[in-house]
């Protein structure tokens, strides 16, 4: 940025507080906290205009400020908004025009006069004037503090973090060929701008490179942008910073303006677009290599790089000794020699060449490595087999490469040699349950309706492998459930793994385009090469299409007839008249559903029974039944006995696929026989020959969380807000005291579900507790406990996730006896062992909510004895009467498996509720002609554009927190149907226009900033991190802060009467942990069991005889924890969750929790749930005698730590396997042995 300079036009003197004294400057208008500037440069945008400013507002004493700009090339004009009155005044005595047009002080930017005058409008936003006041005195405060005017007066000047370079260079860190213990850079790519910046930012480290010599005024120019916390910083003696990254830098391509007509957005002169490389050869490396190289064009500035190690937000910067070298082979043809060995089906098939592809997937090995690897690879293959070679490569991706192969920190670790040692290690680790133990989990997994399947990530940079993983069954893979390999499941997301989203002011057309190139058939690339196979898009179902993910296929051999995507779409239906690309791509995900198979129905069996419709008041035809079905009770039990999950539950309603039929079916017991009754609401296509009920979900009772959203209705429609602090701190209270016994903690556990019930948690604490022994003092078991209080205490501040005792979650079926009459429900709930019939006035909803209308009073009432509606379990019934369905009323609902959320707590009784919203159907996008699979993908792409639903919600919050009209404000209510725009886009295409977005200001409430991050300490400890101060004047742009204020609504009350550090602390004070260790709990444990088994009972002296089982049953534990861990990573192929996550089944992110990973943490605690009861079953498999025995051998194996007994030795968990299992069965023997005594004692007394 070239200089910018005050020109003082008259003499100066300093006031007593060190800020500017000034005349006074003859008043043009009213008082206002706005000033408006005209006569700005056209090249200056906002950010660089405030940085003008800065010092000249600090002159005044004036700390926060809020500047926008506007206007063409010709005339360019702004407006700087100051926290109060005063301040204005004051600045405009500085810099204002005095009588004669002259200032006595003259701002310029860019050579250029910037003149300033008091704006001629009102202050407008209250909320922003708001924001920057609690900014202003927050600045004060901090000045005013004797602590922190020291510790800046140590830091001594501001420091230099803008640093000039040449010559920008991307590569891998590599072990030197040349010097032993020694790390090597190796160049596989170089700039053609031999000129830049360096910038080091609170958050992120931004390399911005110059134009080439001879190029244009206007040419193009580059940045890349590093998030500080996932990338390294290192430094060498000749003045060189590299910076290496675990994923690869978002990398821009900023477009000067040249029209000088074209309206400029908040005064920026250039477009700025994501692309996925700088030029082609870049792009082909940035998904191999994550090392950028930058030498400083003036060596006297390396140490001020240096200083600015772990500083600012900067992440440490460490001395290393790196050489330069050449690599032993060219990048590009080692590649192409990897490629060609996979040609080689016999040596490496496909399953081989697929873990083969993943090691140098991401980088994570040099393909020169992987090359030294083959002929080992070979051997195995030809040992061991396809499926078990495959499976140790796995191994060795997600534990060895990620955990030893790091050249920079261990600088031979990169060497071919070290990685062949590493996995020759490998095999001889996991060698001893190759071929017995690994098949049969394949064996017992594939019984469980999952399927193994690898999966990739397409990400702007590149294609990444990794797996494979277990995915719950669908249709068409359970039509071809020996040919698994043959699919793929691919996901489109951020380098981050997160869902990709559209960046403010940032053009994303070019990733977009990047990825439909390779999804898009008709496309050159539109197939994704891996281990050889061709892969091509299949299709998505309508949950997988929000998270970016979707099926690819290869084609295959099956029954003597080639298998092509095409002939699988073609099998599933008839979807030729159909010419709606959404509702087509619907239709054919219907087979892509997760489901679980049970029975075939009969020709006989199926039956078609009319809708219930009829006209409304308005002459508008309404349906009552949309979308749901019915079911005698004789194939109901036919479905209990296809799945022992449904025959312990015996459900009686079901979320099903059926053919070209999808919805619910609900036990009707008057239906005689085997039958499935279906409406035409259900069926979305014909000419499916499959016959089997596919069950998606049935009806569980789930606990009613309230939501901001939902509380900001609520508030609006006038429920008073002691009931929302009220429910609130009953729930803080609850978390609190989780920590002040050990009886409140089992409790907690209990009702919060932490970790797999099949370790019964809650009993185990008060088993211990009678023994003596507190879990707390287990390091690992404390950090589970505080990590489960936490996420729970930051769900209620961040989410308003507050749980409503008086209130529960149900699935939604229709009454087919006619007995409930409008307004009326039928609501049942087994909730909390409680079987219930819930009766009288009940609030009644559906997420998401805008609208006021979107919440309403009905009545629960009783059926009469004998009532079908009575067999009815975990549902809620609704009426086929009055003037319009209920279900349409709440959120444009159905029946075809929505969730309605029901509080019968008479807080939330509303006095008059407001009529529901009734929005026109929107038109869909209809072609005129077939939809084709290249129509399909066009539609995927334009989801993912235009998936606008969060940012409808976030701004319809907004508004509603700053209008008083709240929620029924004009631009509230526009938001609202533009929702249910948003809402229907996946069935009709139809897009949301974000120019129909109303405006709003540029502040936002408290609640609404994001939270500080949740560390996971090495040393068994939860850590918080200390909230940085919002509003740092001098950040530049792209950290710019937002401006918050604090508000006054309910859900400003609620966020900030909640503090996280606060509670953490006291959680620490209030947990008793005595001086024991985890070594002692283990040795207490251990104590206990051998005084009630072999050290008094005889007859358990064999458990010794069961340790190399207990060896095979931790390894086959730990291998699949391993797995889960990398499964759920945000990047499978090069990170791993913690141990802990993956135990208590939440997954905390980097920077807090996204929709991603809440929705993952649900499946993984179904995984972690499945993987805990398998093993405790393994462990108790046999007579109770073995089981003991099985048990004790566990625990043993985890207090003889020092012996080499695992690969994993860091994992802890397995303990807590084996100690539920112990203790459960020395219960129930001592139950044994106590009826035993009590039936010889009866015996003597008679």
């Amino acid at each position: 940025m070239p200089s910018m300079e005050l020109v003082v036009g008259i003499q100066r003197r300093s006031a007593p507080n060190g800020t500017v004294a000034v005349r006074s400057a003859p008043q043009d208008s009213g008082p206002t906290t706005e000033i408006f500037m005209s006569n700005i440069p056209y090249d200056l945008n906002a950010a660089g205009l405030k940085r003008t400013l800065i010092p000249r507002l600090k002159s005044i004493g004036c700390y926060a400020s809020d500047v926008q700009v506007w206007g063409n090339g010709q005339r360019v004009q702004g407006k700087l908004t100051l926290p109060s009155v005063e301040l204005a005044e004051t600045f405009l005595r500085c810099y204002g025009a005095l009588e004669r047009g002259r200032p006595r002080m003259q701002i310029h930017a860019l050579n250029r006069p910037i003149h300033c005058r008091r704006s001629n409008r009102p202050t407008g936003d209250i909320h922003l004037i708001k924001s920057l006041k609690e900014m202003q005195d927050r600045k004060i405060k901090e000045l005013q503090d004797e602590k922190i005017r020291k510790e800046r007066a140590n830091q001594g000047p501001a420091m230099e973090k803008k640093f000039e370079i040449v010559g920008l260079e991307l590569g891998v860190f590599a072990s030197s060929q040349y010097t032993e213990n020694a790390s090597a850079f190796i160049n596989r790519w170089t700039s053609s701008s031999k000129t830049g910046t360096v910038i080091f930012k609170k958050k992120a480290v931004v390399i911005e490179l110059d134009t080439e010599p001879d190029a244009r005024p206007d040419a193009d120019t580059y940045s890349l942008r590093f998030d500080n916390q996932r990338v390294r910083i290192f430094t060498d003696s000749h003045s060189t910073i590299f910076f290496e990254s675990d994923i690869a830098p978002r990398i821009y391509r900023h477009q000067k303006k040249t029209d000088h007509d074209v309206r400029i957005r908040q005064g920026e002169t250039e477009t700025k677009h994501r692309i996925p490389g700088i030029d082609t050869e870049h792009q082909l490396h940035s998904a191999y290599a994550f090392v950028y190289k930058v030498p400083l064009a003036d060596h006297g500035k390396h140490e001020k790089v240096t200083r600015l190690s772990e500083k600012l937000g900067i992440p440490p910067i460490e001395p290393k000794v790196i050489k330069f070298e050449l690599p032993a082979k060219p990048f590009v043809s080692a590649f192409m020699e990897l490629l060609k060995a996979f040609d080689d089906k016999i040596s490496f098939p496909w399953l081989v060449a697929f873990q083969i592809h993943a090691l140098f997937s991401g980088g994570q090995l040099s393909p020169e490595n992987v090359i030294a690897l083959l002929p080992r690879i070979k051997e195995i293959v030809q040992a061991y087999g396809a499926e078990n070679a495959a499976s140790i490569i796995f191994d060795f991706v997600t534990v060895e490469v990620r955990y030893s192969v790091d050249p920079i920190s261990f600088p031979n670790s990169g060497s071919s040699e070290y990685v062949l040692n590493s996995f020759n290690q490998c095999i001889e680790k996991v060698r001893g349950m190759l071929t017995r133990e690994r098949q049969a989990e394949l064996a017992t997994q594939r019984k469980e309706s999952l399927a193994f399947i690898h999966r990739v990530m397409i990400t702007p940079t590149g294609v990444f492998a990794y797996g494979p993983t277990w995915e719950p069954q669908n249709r068409v893979l359970r039509k071809y459930k020996d040919y698994h390999e043959f699919f793929l499941r691919v996901q489109f997301v951020e380098e981050d793994g997160e869902q990709f989203m559209h960046e403010a002011w940032i053009e994303s057309e070019p990733i977009y385009r990047e990825f439909l190139s390779r999804i898009d058939p008709m496309s050159n690339e539109g197939r994704i090469i891996i281990g050889g196979r061709v892969f091509s898009f299949l299709g998505f179902s309508s949950s997988s299409l929000r998270s970016g993910c979707v099926w690819y296929m290869a084609e295959f051999n099956h029954g003597g007839e080639t298998i092509t995507t095409q002939k699988v779409i073609n099998d599933l239906g008839d979807f030729s008249g159909i010419t709606i690309p959404g509702r087509y791509a619907a239709r054919v995900g219907q087979a892509f559903s997760d489901t679980i198979d049970s029975i075939v129905v009969s020709l006989e069996a199926e039956k078609r029974i009319p809708d219930v419709e009829r006209l409304d008041s308005s002459k508008e035809r309404r349906l009552f039944t949309d979308g749901v079905g019915k079911v005698s009770l004789e194939m109901v039990k036919r479905i209990w006995k296809s799945s022992k999950q449904l025959g312990t539950l015996e459900p009686t309603v079901f979320q099903i696929r059926y053919g070209g039929a999808k919805g619910m079916i609900a036990l009707d017991p008057t239906l005689d026989g085997d039958q499935l009754c279906l409406r035409p609401s259900m069926e979305k296509f014909s000419g499916s020959m499959d016959r089997n009920i596919e069950i998606c979900s049935w009806g569980v009772p789930l606990r009613m969380y309230l939501n901001r959203p939902l509380i900001k209705v609520l508030e609006d429609l006038g429920i008073v807000n002691t009931t929302f602090k009220d429910i609130q701190n009953d729930a803080i209270q609850k978390l609190r005291h989780a920590s002040t016994s050990l009886a409140y903690a089992s409790h907690f556990f209990r009702k919060q579900s932490v970790s797999s019930p099949a370790l019964r948690l809650p009993w185990i604490i008060d088993a211990l507790k009678n023994i003596g022994i507190s879990f707390w003092d287990d390091g690992f078991m404390e950090r589970a406990f505080e990590l489960s209080l936490l996420m729970v205490l930051r769900s209620i501040k961040y989410k308003g996730r507050i749980p409503v005792e008086g209130g529960v979650t149900l699935i939604g079926v229709v009454d087919e006896t006619g007995f409930l009459q409008e307004g009326e429900v039928y609501a049942h709930t087994e909730i909390d062992d409680k079987d219930e019939v819930i009766q009288g006035t009940l609030m009644i909803t559906r997420s998401p909510v805008h609208h006021p209308g979107d919440i309403q009073m009905v009545t629960a009432v009783m059926p009469p004895r004998g009532s079908p509606l009575l067999l009815l379990k975990n549902c809620v019934a609704f009426s086929t009467k009055g003037d319009r369905p209920l279900p349409s009323m709440l959120s444009g609902g159905d029946l075809d498996g929505d969730l309605y959320n029901l509080i019968w707590d008479s807080r939330f009784h509303l006095r008059k509720p407001v009529p529901a919203a009734d929005y026109p159907l929107s038109n869909p996008v209809d072609l005129g002609r077939p939809v084709t699979q290249s129509d399909v993908a066009k539609f995927f792409i334009d989801f993912m554009k235009n998936n606008l639903l969060g940012l409808i919600s976030s701004k319809h919050l907004l508004i509603a927190d700053q209008k008083e009209e709240g929620v029924f404000h004009p631009d509230a209510l526009k938001l609202a149907e533009l929702a249910s725009v948003a809402v229907d886009f996946p069935k009709t295409g139809k897009q949301v226009e974000r120019i129909n977005f109303p405006k709003v200001g540029s502040a936002r409430p408290d609640f609404m900033a994001p939270g500080p991050r949740v560390l996971l300490s090495d040393k068994n400890k939860v850590l918080h991190e200390v909230e940085q101060n919002r509003g740092d004047e001098e950040e530049d742009e792209d950290d710019a802060p937002t401006n918050y204020y604090e508000s006054e609504k309910v859900l400003g009350v609620l966020y900030r009467s909640i503090d996280e550090q606060q509670f953490l602390a006291d959680i620490h004070t209030n947990i008793r942990r005595t001086s024991a260790s985890r070594n002692k709990v283990l040795a207490g444990i251990w104590e206990y069991a051998a005084i009630q088994t072999f050290q008094t009972r005889p007859e358990f002296g064999q458990w010794p005889l069961h340790l190399d089982t207990a060896k095979d049953i931790r390894e086959r534990y730990e291998s699949r924890m391993s797995e889960l861990q990398n499964q759920y990573s945000e990047r499978p192929w090069k990170s791993i969750l913690t141990e802990v996550e993956v135990f208590v089944g939440c997954i905390v992110g980097k920077g807090g929790q996204s929709k991603r990973q809440r929705e993952d943490s649900t499946e993984m605690k179904k995984e972690y749930d499945y993987l805990a009861a398998t093993t405790t079953a393994e462990i108790r498999g046999g007579t109770r005698k073995e089981s003991i025995e099985k048990a004790l051998a566990c625990l043993q194996l985890c207090i003889l730590e020092g012996e080499a007994v695992s690969v994993r030795q860091r994992l802890q968990s397995f303990a807590w396997i084996a100690i539920s299992v112990l203790l459960w069965e020395l219960d129930l023997l001592q139950k044994e042995t106590d009826r035993i005594l009590r039936k010889q004692q009866g015996g003597r007394y008679r």
